[in-house]
């Protein structure tokens, strides 16, 4: 990924975003199964309400609809078609089976991902069409059972039953996506971790963005960013003697941007404009910090001071980078579990991160 342009430190921030946004990828997700399974509903609670209903869709063939969920870089493809039992059901499957395998050969930024077959568990019906149909998928595409409107998690008969058939399925997950006859909603993050795990490096930013209540996805992808950028850090950092601040503090304006990208984050104009100041500042007062250390050494006549310039300097450009990252991360997180839970958020969003990062 090249470097973006601007030297203004906030218009910088504000083209990191943008490539950030860019560089996502693309993922596809087949949500398969019978009318009356759940499937907008499981729609709309992992990638936010009125998705199912709002998706801009496009008729693929006679049992599926295709549509790009609002602002993600995520394709759902919805059956629709498989409402009918004997023949029209096994007619349906079949067509649906020969677009899942097309999908397949297709390059990995075209190609279907992953394939949610859904069995609404109060139906308590699972027909050979469909066995049929689950099989087929999953010999093309990583393929999950959802067993939707599991109010009792601990009523194992029909997740004991689609388990025994022996499908090559990557698991059988009951999930209640909406409070449901007393019983709180469960299994969405489990379906979003089983969902990230089976998915090419290409799709699964751009899934982890898009999905909504599964934060903890968010956190370990954004942590995986900050590890990332951390490690690179060092080489980048060091000058011909010293801490280069300038490339430092844009490594990390990436690195911060990244990470608000990955949560789907939209930071207040005046908290950034704090945020990205502060971090500029605080890489130029470490820069000192390094150099007089340095001045410190070399006058103590200490042997190998080359040698010591790389170490001292990479080591503050890692832990810096590190420490930045992970207090926002942390920040991130507190921001969306507020926002999932409707819970406002603080007031000095400035204060709180430095709180976090201290």
């Amino acid at each position: 990924m090249t470097d973006p342009e601007p030297a203004n430190p906030l218009d910088y921030f504000a083209a990191c975003l943008a490539q950030s946004r860019s560089g996502l990828g693309q993922a596809t997700v087949a949500i398969l199964g019978r009318a009356g399974a759940g499937k907008s509903t499981l729609i709309n609670t992992m990638f936010g309400a009125g998705v199912a209903e709002t998706g801009v869709g496009a008729p693929i063939t006679g049992s599926l609809v295709e549509y790009r969920v609002p602002g993600t870089s995520l394709t759902l493809l919805d059956s629709w078609g498989l409402e009918l039992g004997g023949q029209a059901l096994e007619g349906a499957s079949q067509l649906v089976a020969e677009e899942v395998t097309r999908r397949a050969g297709l390059p990995v930024a075209e190609a279907l991902h992953v394939v949610w077959y859904c069995v609404d568990t109060s139906s308590d019906r699972f027909e050979p069409a469909e066995e049929e149909l689950v099989r087929r998928c999953a010999s093309h595409v990583p393929t999950i059972v959802v067993l939707t409107k599991a109010v009792d998690p601990d009523d194992v008969g029909l997740r004991t039953y689609v388990g025994g058939l022996g499908l090559p399925v990557e698991a059988v997950l009951p999930v209640l996506a909406e409070a449901r006859l007393g019983r709180q909603p469960y299994g969405i993050e489990a379906l979003a971790a089983t969902t990230a795990s089976v998915l090419p490096e290409a799709a699964r930013r751009a899934f982890v963005v898009a999905q909504r209540h599964a934060i903890e996805q968010q956190v370990v992808e954004a942590r995986g960013a900050v590890e990332r950028r951390a490690l690179a850090a060092a080489q980048l950092a060091i000058g011909t003697r010293g801490l280069d601040a300038d490339r430092l503090a844009r490594h990390q304006l990436r690195m911060l941007a990244e990470i608000t990208v990955l949560f789907s984050l939209s930071v207040p104009d005046v908290a950034l404009k704090s945020l990205v100041t502060g971090i500029s500042r605080g890489t130029s007062g470490l820069a000192g910090l390094v150099a007089r250390l340095l001045e410190l050494l070399d006058e103590a006549g200490v042997p190998g001071m080359e040698i010591a310039d790389r170490l001292v300097t990479g080591a503050a450009a890692v832990a810096s980078t590190r420490a930045l990252g992970e207090g926002f991360v942390r920040l991130c997180r507190e921001l969306a579990v507020r926002e999932a839970e409707g819970r406002p958020l603080p007031t000095d969003l400035l204060a709180f991160f430095r709180e976090t990062l201290r």
